[in-house]
């Protein structure tokens, strides 16, 4: 009996079905389209975490990612987590949830009034481009001996950079420190001459039903022209 070949799924959010009020099905997702469509050759294991940065991702490196042998792909979906501009910064945002109710209210009221203010002003990425470049390689050489496939960052649409000055910027910030990461397994072509607005869900983040298939065509696209070679 042959022996399957292995893959790994690192993803956030995105690669998770969501409830109402805008329902993505399970059947629906990239990841289960992706392992329904290929179980009979391919043995799949996964990590998904929602609100997933690759920080948190190297932290699982000890406790569980090194538990993982022989892996022949690894497929990797983690940054929009890492460089969203936000208005408080992740120290910050720790002390204030340590605060009474009454005062964190306060507090996100004041902030997300004048919420350009912070962002334009201050960096407050969970993040930080040189962190996010560390955590990659340190990624690439817990799986010296895997291929990796790795989805971009998806682009901003125009309601979520409307929402978010920087926004923009910073996922091709963060895409561009991936695509020269991996020089091979980079699959730039996901985002191409698409209709962003379709995309994605009302957030704006999140993979619409058209995102998700797009994610599986590409996806699915590389394995296929892999068994045919």
């Amino acid at each position: 009996m042959n022996k399957k070949t292995k893959v790994l799924i690192l993803t956030d959010s995105l690669g998770l079905p969501r409830c109402a009020p805008e329902e993505t099905e399970d059947n629906d997702v990239w990841v289960y389209k992706l392992t329904d469509a290929l179980s009979s050759s391919y043995s799949f294991r996964m990590l998904r975490q929602r609100s997933l940065d690759s920080s948190r991702l190297i932290e699982n490196i000890d406790s569980s990612l090194k538990a993982y042998k022989d892996v022949d792909f690894v497929i990797l979906q983690v940054g929009i987590v890492d460089c969203y501009p936000r208005t408080i910064s992740k120290e910050n945002l720790r002390w204030i949830n340590k605060t009474p109710k009454w005062v964190q209210n306060f507090i996100y009221k004041k902030v997300k009034s004048n919420a350009n203010y912070y962002i334009e002003r201050h960096d407050n990425r969970f993040v930080k481009p040189d962190e996010y470049l560390r955590n990659i390689e340190k990624l690439k050489s817990t799986f010296p001996d895997s291929k990796f496939l790795v989805i971009p960052i998806g682009p901003a649409c125009e309601s979520y950079a409307k929402s978010n000055s920087k926004i923009k910027s910073s996922i091709e910030e963060y895409n561009l420190i991936l695509e020269k990461s991996f020089q091979t397994g980079y699959l730039s072509n996901i985002f191409e001459d698409v209709e962003l607005t379709d995309m994605y869900i009302s957030d704006g983040h999140h993979l619409s039903e058209q995102g998700h298939n797009r994610v599986f065509n590409s996806l699915h696209q590389h394995f296929k022209n892999l068994n045919q070679v």
